[in-house]
């Protein structure tokens, strides 16, 4: 990867990491799943989905025009989105049809079939 390249990978992880991950489903976690340590806050929760939604947007309106965040080839940025999709989808954050899209065409790699097999033997029939 080239210097450019490589610059804005680390920006798209940075900003699928604060304002998806941490900003917003993890926030919809710790007040939702985690309530009996961090407190239940429905108000919280329902903010922190719609802060979601609002960021999915963006991000789905720049893949409605290309495969991958970054390039032509999948990477780290597109890694870390698909795990911030799958979270989302367990949370029925609503996601633009885009997403889906990118979501399902990852989601066929046999790579992401092996992972999700190893996390998740119960849901994909692994071990």
């Amino acid at each position: 990867q080239d210097l450019v390249t490589r610059a804005k990978e680390d920006e798209w992880c940075c900003y699928i990491y604060g304002e998806l991950d941490e900003t917003s489903l993890y926030v919809m976690r710790r007040h939702g799943d985690l309530g009996m340590i961090y407190g239940e806050s429905e108000t919280t929760v329902n903010a922190s989905r719609a802060y979601a939604e609002k960021h999915f947007e963006v991000v789905g309106q720049l893949l409605d025009k290309r495969p991958y965040l970054v390039g032509d080839q999948f990477g780290l940025a597109d890694l870390f989105l698909m795990s911030c999709i799958d979270w989302a989808n367990a949370y029925q954050v609503a996601l633009p049809d885009s997403l889906h899209v990118y979501h399902a065409h990852i989601a066929e790699r046999p790579t992401y079939m092996r992972a999700m097999k190893r996390n998740y033997p119960d849901l994909f029939g692994g071990n």
